[in-house]
């Protein structure tokens, strides 16, 4: 189903408003560290066979091995040297604990890092 230029801003614009309509939802639940800077990048990769082979692969715009091969060669080129990568195609409780020891270990960061007054 192609769904055009105006269908495609009419999804965009209802995400958006979901957002808003969420806004305090989210900033109740999120802590924000304005005054740290970024201490980690996370990259979760998967070739892109695997993710194909996922159930369900294809249903969305975006979900098709061309497009998905330009992003991930962008992701790519846009990696630093301090980019942590993440073999995605782990089971995903494997991926989790990952990601989660990741998030700790930038946290720990943050939290030794003198901070800003606001």
């Amino acid at each position: 189903m192609e769904l055009g230029a105006k269908g495609i801003r009419t999804i965009h614009l209802l995400f958006s408003a979901n957002r808003w309509e969420k806004r305090a939802l989210m900033e109740s639940k999120l802590l924000v560290y304005i005054d740290c800077p970024p201490a980690s990048l996370w990259y979760v990769k998967l070739l892109l066979q695997k993710a194909a082979e996922r159930g369900g692969y294809g249903g969305e715009r975006y979900e098709k091995i061309e497009f998905q091969k330009r992003v991930a060669d962008h992701y790519h080129s846009l990696r630093e040297s301090t980019c942590k990568v993440v073999d995605g195609s782990l089971p995903m409780e494997t991926v989790e604990e990952q990601l989660r020891e990741l998030a700790t270990n930038c946290i720990q960061e943050c939290q030794e890092k003198p901070h800003l007054p606001i």
